[in-house]
């Protein structure tokens, strides 16, 4: 009886010891389960690394897809104001002849328009309107007078010509817009001149 007893309990035994091992064998071993996590996480460090990469290339081509629309939209304005001054009544500017930081006209419509650069930013105000900021983050002065042979003038009865000079740093690069305008309207006064 003993003998059936001992023989009884090795067979509870092998049944305990089968039965744990099939449910180990339905789940995975700690082991591997450290392996799959160290997988995912270098994926996701370099998806996330990548990500960033994106996000940084895509704001600095933002910022600087930003600031030459802001340069050629300030040039485009200052087109249309500076093709219609009436150079006879151009009553205040910079007298400085290396770059000048405003200029005060009336128009051929009558209009009185300002430009100011202060501190980086250059601002027009038409009239009686509010100061509108047309660029920022400018390096140097945006004006320079000049006369009939394009030499800096500080006397605005031989001012000719405005040149508009634009320049700003984005992403630590130097962008620069540049024009220069004729006075067209400066032929008009000339001639009403001769004839009186």
């Amino acid at each position: 009886m003993l003998e059936n007893q001992g023989k009884v309990t090795k067979l509870k035994v092998a049944k305990m010891a089968s039965n744990s091992i099939k449910i180990n064998e339905k789940g995975f071993s700690l082991v591997e389960m450290i392996v799959v996590l160290i997988i995912i996480g270098t994926i996701s460090s370099i998806a996330y690394g990548v990500i960033l990469l994106n996000a940084g290339t895509f704001k600095a081509l933002s910022t600087e897809i930003s600031k030459r629309w802001e340069l050629r939209n300030a040039v485009r304005i200052m087109r249309h104001d500076f093709s219609q001054i009436d150079p006879a009544n151009i009553f205040g500017f910079s007298k400085s002849v290396k770059g000048q930081k405003k200029i005060f006209f009336k128009d051929i419509y009558g209009n009185r328009i300002f430009y100011q650069y202060n501190k980086g930013t250059i601002r027009r105000k038409k009239n009686s309107e509010k100061w509108e900021a047309l660029a920022t983050e400018l390096k140097t002065p945006p004006f320079l007078f000049l006369d009939s042979k394009l030499t800096p003038t500080k006397n605005k009865n031989d001012i000719a010509f405005i040149k508009i000079n634009l320049v700003a740093e984005v992403n630590g690069k130097i962008r620069k817009v540049e024009d220069t305008f004729y006075l067209r309207n400066k032929e008009k006064e000339n001639v009403v001149k001769a004839k009186k």
